[in-house]
């Protein structure tokens, strides 16, 4: 009844579901508690879920009129046979399987690492002018993929584009993945032109390969053990820019002064900004350039006043290396330590969006999700000549339709559990109270 309570939509309330308004305005303690987890598990394993107690599988068996066993042998004498009973339940138990959201993580992640290697392999090997059948893999498997972001924005909740847009660009790995599909199609326009474009297609290949390897993190999101350590890592890389800002000045500082006492002759160019930089950068892990320190030694003349640049890296790398450096680690210690204990609630939290991410996505991964698309059309079109353009909203992942008999059922069980919590917590106040009135009269 609980659970019920989580997905049956208010009606005074935008017809959102009281699990819908808490990821909503992110209550974690919400969404992280008991109840909520097992509604997600039913969720997230669906028909393959064997608990005596599902309650997924009571609100599909209710929901598509699934009669039981018995209810199979029984209808057997009203007109049908047992065979066709037999292949109605394994064609349903074949669609089950198949549309669980756990079978699609598995099928998206194999699909996803085979996309990888393959994309590896042909950014490895010299570049035809034809593409290889690997490369051919690669461009159908991303352009399918590009095709399904454009129907995850505009099957979203918002009505209005632009909102729908923003809510889907607010999320990191949807802004990662337009920049690398944009990037790829970049490469893929340049690479059959002859050279130097083709080279200048193949480098944006080399640096496109570096975000849908990223992309992998997210899988490993999913993880019970693995998903808090990506949100400690989430964390530490949001909350450094102050330090790495200060750094960045200690870095500047040194590195104008330094390369403007040993090369005053120098003419305006963009190599200077590398020089400024370069050097100074790689000192922070324990690349001091030793024989660059006095560059006299060697008994060629040097500019005025070199012999400043040793004092200067002495004191740049007592700064950098000894101060800033240690605070840095400081600080991420310190954040691993306030997020152990509530980097398993934030995992539970996030996993609701990983769980209907797969739960809305087709169970065909790309390049074949192609043909999902093709089929959601054909239903779409279906719906418009029968007068149904909105479609069956009762497949609507985690929302629960309920009678009004069954409605009023769980309104009162809601009213009686409302009335136990509200009597529990006055006489909890009330005892309380008694025990300080008791402890101040003994004292």
């Amino acid at each position: 009844m609980a659970m019920k309570l989580l997905t049956s939509e208010m009606e005074a309330w935008s017809h959102f579901t009281s699990l819908q308004i808490a990821v909503s305005s992110c209550h974690r303690p919400f969404v992280s508690h008991s109840c909520t987890q097992t509604l997600l598990t039913d969720l997230w394993t669906g028909p393959l879920n064997m608990r005596k107690n599902s309650f997924l599988k009571s609100n599909q068996d209710a929901e598509h009129g699934l009669p039981s066993q018995n209810r199979c042998l029984a209808s057997g004498s009203k007109g049908f046979s047992p065979i066709t009973l037999h292949s109605v339940s394994w064609i349903r138990k074949f669609y089950d399987f198949y549309t669980a959201p756990v079978v699609k993580f598995w099928f998206y992640t194999m699909s996803y690492l085979a996309f990888v290697m393959l994309f590896s392999y042909t950014v490895l090997v010299k570049m035809e002018d034809r593409p290889s059948p690997q490369e051919w893999f690669v461009i159908w498997y991303i352009l399918t993929t590009a095709v399904e972001k454009i129907r995850e924005v505009l099957m979203s909740e918002p009505r209005k584009l632009s909102q729908k847009l923003k809510i889907w660009f607010s999320e990191y790995w949807n802004l990662s993945d337009f920049v690398a599909i944009l990037l790829f199609l970049f490469g893929l326009v340049l690479r059959w032109h002859d050279d130097p474009y083709r080279t200048a297609g193949r480098i944006a290949y080399s640096l496109d390969i570096i975000f849908w390897f990223v992309r992998v993190m997210d899988l490993l999101a999913v993880n019970q053990h693995a998903g808090p350590y990506l949100t400690m890592i989430t964390k530490m890389t949001s909350n450094m820019f102050f330090i790495v800002v200060m750094m960045a000045i200690v870095l500047l500082s040194f590195g104008v002064s330094r390369k403007a006492i040993l090369s005053p002759d120098e003419k305006p160019s963009w190599s200077l900004a590398r020089d400024v930089v370069f050097q100074p950068y790689w000192m922070i892990y324990g690349e001091v350039y030793a024989s660059e320190i006095d560059p006299c030694d060697d008994g060629h003349p040097c500019a005025p006043a070199s012999f400043l640049t040793g004092i200067l890296q002495a004191v740049y790398m007592f700064f950098q290396y000894i101060i800033m450096v240690n605070i840095l680690i400081a600080f991420f210690n310190n954040i691993y330590f306030d997020m152990a204990s509530t980097s398993n609630k934030l995992w539970k939290y996030n996993r609701y969006r990983y769980i209907m991410t797969y739960q809305d996505r087709p169970w065909l991964p790309p390049p074949l999700i192609l043909l999902s698309h093709l089929t959601f059309a054909m239903k779409a079109v279906y719906r418009q000549l029968n007068g149904n353009p909105e479609g069956d909203e009762r497949s609507s992942g985690l929302k629960l339709y309920l009678g009004h008999g069954d409605r009023k059922k769980l309104h009162e069980f809601e009213e009686k559990c409302v009335q136990a919590y509200v009597y529990e917590k006055n006489r909890d106040l009330h005892s309380s109270q008694m025990n300080r009135i008791r402890i101040t009269a003994d004292r």
